[in-house]
This record gives structure tokens, C-alpha cells and sequence, in this order.
């Protein structure tokens, strides 16, 4: 008589989602990124032109896409993958850990201690976003994508700026399913994250002082 298997349904784990900008940070990264690399490398041109482009984004001439991917042109159009890797490292030791916000950075601890799937989730490029992940030991990411010819940086964005509903379509795109696991979190500080927030089950936008529970989106 032989002995029954017993086959215990693997359970899938929930996810963590974590912003970068003024979420996991206290302040915006995009921008220093650009600034300290044009500063390093004497990109004097790309630093001259940065205000014309703030300024028509700030205008409304161009939209996120537009601004982004026109400044990533400027700055790293025909630049080394190893330099502005290398200098990817350089930004999280010498930028990131000195804003880094200790409630949110203790958050992520815990769900990374839980066993939770933690995936930082950001409008930030790809740039620089893995090596910052590395550096806080989150597995995965999802964020704007930069193309790249071999080891050359093209300077155009590769699919959509990651932001607002994108973010949540990334997300999807990447899990591979279109609703989260149960009990899984997400972390935000702007109404771009929102989005976000209400697809998980308990969704929290960042304040100054505390988190607020965001209500999950109607069914």
C-alpha cells in the first residue's frame, strides 16, 4: 500500500510597493542626478539648457514625458553606460543616504523581514533607480526605462514615463496579472501615486509627519 502525497498549495507572498521620490527620500532625485553628473563631467552645455526646459515644462509646453525624456537627451545623449553607472554609485552613496527617511526606510525593513515581495516602483529612469534599490536591498524594480545602443546611453525613453495610471499598467505588465496579491501594501506621497495606492488592498500616502490609509478603488 503506498503512500499518499500530501500537496500543499504554495501561498503567494504580498507585495510591498514603494515610491522613491518623497516616499522612500525626502526630496526629488531626478534633477540632482542630472546637475551632479553635468557638474562631474563638465556638461556645461546640458546645465545651460536645463532652466529652458523647466521653464517650458513649467508652462505646460511640454508634458512629463516630453521634459523628461528632452532632458535625459541633453544630459546623457552619447554618454558611457559604465560612466553614468559609476556615477549611479557615487549618487546613492553621496546623495540617497543622506535623505533617505528613516520611518519609511524602518517600513521597509519590516516588509522585507516579513518575507513580503518588495518591488520599488518609480517615475525616476533606470539611470540610477537599480543601483539605489541595491544600495536599500529591494530585489525588483519597475521604473522609466532609458534606451540604450550597446554600452552608449540613445537618450530616449523606452515605453511609457512611469507615472500616474503607467505606473499602475508597469506594475501589471511586470507581475504578469491584473490584481495584486491579498494583504498587499503600497507607499506614495503624491496624487501621482493614487493610482497605485487604490489598486493594492491598504494603499498609505505619505505625509510630512504620518501616513494615510487611502481607500482601495471600488470593485
Amino acid at each position: 500500500m503506498s503512500a499518499r502525497t500530501l500537496i500543499v498549495p504554495a501561498v503567494e507572498r504580498p507585495l510591498a510597493v514603494f515610491d522613491l521620490d518623497g516616499t522612500l527620500l525626502t526630496s526629488d532625485s531626478f534633477l540632482p542626478f542630472l546637475i551632479t553628473y553635468a557638474r562631474k563631467w563638465r556638461r556645461v552645455f546640458a546645465l545651460a539648457g536645463l532652466p529652458c526646459y523647466l521653464g517650458m515644462y513649467a508652462c505646460r509646453i511640454l508634458r512629463d514625458y516630453q521634459a523628461k525624456e528632452r532632458l535625459i537627451r541633453l544630459f546623457f545623449a552619447g554618454e558611457p553606460a559604465e560612466r553614468i553607472a559609476a556615477h549611479a554609485a557615487w549618487f546613492c552613496e553621496h546623495y540617497v543616504a543622506r535623505r533617505l527617511r528613516p520611518d519609511l526606510v524602518a517600513r521597509l525593513r519590516e516588509h522585507l523581514a516579513s518575507g513580503d515581495r518588495v518591488i520599488l516602483l518609480s517615475a525616476s529612469p533606470d539611470l540610477y533607480v537599480p543601483a539605489i534599490a541595491r544600495s536599500l536591498g529591494i530585489p525588483e524594480v519597475v521604473c522609466t526605462r532609458v534606451e540604450m545602443n550597446g554600452a552608449v546611453c540613445v537618450g530616449r525613453l523606452a515605453g511609457a514615463n512611469c507615472k500616474g495610471e503607467d505606473k499602475v499598467a508597469a506594475l501589471r505588465l511586470y507581475l504578469g496579472r491584473s490584481e495584486p496579491p491579498a494583504g498587499s501594501s503600497a507607499y506614495g506621497d503624491s496624487r501621482h501615486d493614487l493610482p497605485i495606492l487604490r489598486w493594492v488592498e491598504r494603499g498609505f500616502l505619505v505625509g510630512k509627519h504620518r501616513l494615510t490609509r487611502v481607500a482601495a478603488a471600488p470593485d
